[in-house]
């Protein structure tokens, strides 16, 4: 009777048989293929990255610069008409502090004599986001009456399309509404916290997707399953 433990002896009697190599072979195969599979993926995405940037450069000057250019004014119009609309709003509730500092019958009288003038400066400011509005509309329509659209990136085309859609259905529903200078201090489509946090979302990303592809540093994003 030998004296080596039983758990000893079956240890032996798997490195005599070459068991262990087959487990650490079965266990490591997966390991070293997920491994190979990881490269490949990281090999074929920097490929795409190489032919993205590659197609798009050719576009930069005559496509994604215009639709940067027109998407600038359109972001600076709404913010002209979000600061006078502001103003405006605080003059009529009494916000604003005149100086020098005047009895309160003279500063009221003083602040009223001007809400006129800043009605008129909100609504060509309105007036002006319209016009703005109008130029990028007629761009996305001559992108794709050109079939240029074929030279942006998916991800770039549906979000942009997705804005386009989004200002056109505000637009159709009449958010220039103010068609006198007392309508424009009523609460417009155009200042919900709703539409202002679509509106700089989206402009946010367009504007950041256009720089990315300008600096060559845009990568293909891979889409949630």
């Amino acid at each position: 009777m030998t004296n080596i433990p039983l758990w000893a002896q079956i240890v032996i009697a798997f490195i005599g048989s070459g068991i262990v190599g087959s487990v650490a072979s079965i266990i490591l195969s997966p390991i070293l293929a997920r491994q190979e599979i990881r490269k490949l993926e990281v090999s074929y995405r920097q490929k795409l990255n190489d032919n993205l940037l590659q197609n798009t450069r050719q576009h930069i000057d005559t496509l994604y610069i215009p639709i940067n250019k027109s998407l600038s004014r359109l972001e600076d119009s709404y913010q002209t008409y979000k600061r006078r609309k502001a103003f405006l709003r605080s003059i009529r509730s009494g916000r604003v502090t005149v100086s020098p500092q005047r009895s309160p019958d003279e500063a009221s009288a003083k602040t009223q004599s001007i809400i006129p003038a800043c009605r008129d400066a909100t609504k060509e400011a309105l007036e002006q986001l319209h016009q703005t509005f109008g130029a990028f509309k007629t761009l996305m329509g001559e992108i794709t009456e050109q079939s240029r659209e074929i030279y942006l990136t998916s991800e770039f085309d549906e979000r942009l399309r997705s804005f386009a859609q989004f200002l056109k259905a505000v637009n159709d529903e009449g958010w220039l509404i103010a068609s006198t200078g007392k309508d424009i201090e009523e609460a417009l489509r155009i200042d919900g916290k709703g539409f202002e946090k679509r509106f700089f979302d989206d402009m946010r990303y367009l504007k950041s997707y256009i720089k990315e592809i300008t600096l060559g540093t845009t990568e293909v994003r891979k889409k949630p399953s």
